[in-house]
């Protein structure tokens, strides 16, 4: 990601994270945490991020937010604090 951003800072330009996802486990929790923290300690750049993936279509995938039996799925608790 740095390097993505010191280029954009360099040139005065701005972007978008989209499809990051993780299973539900602590690891991945982690690194979308410090992910997250990273986009959201440069909003000069970041316009926004969006998660892989939601939709019926993906079935059982580990890493989709869908709901299941009317439940979010675990990754939710990750993401619902950055939610505005």
């Amino acid at each position: 990601m740095k390097p993505f951003v010191d280029w954009a800072k360099e040139h005065k330009k701005r972007g978008f994270l989209g499809e990051f996802a993780g299973g539900d486990n602590a690891v991945c929790e982690a690194a979308t945490q410090n992910l997250l923290n990273y986009v959201e300690s440069n909003p000069d750049v970041f316009i926004g991020w969006t998660w892989w993936a939601a939709g019926p279509w993906w079935g059982d995938a580990l890493r989709i937010l869908e709901p299941k039996d009317g439940r979010d799925a675990p990754q939710m608790r990750w993401l619902e604090m950055r939610l505005h």
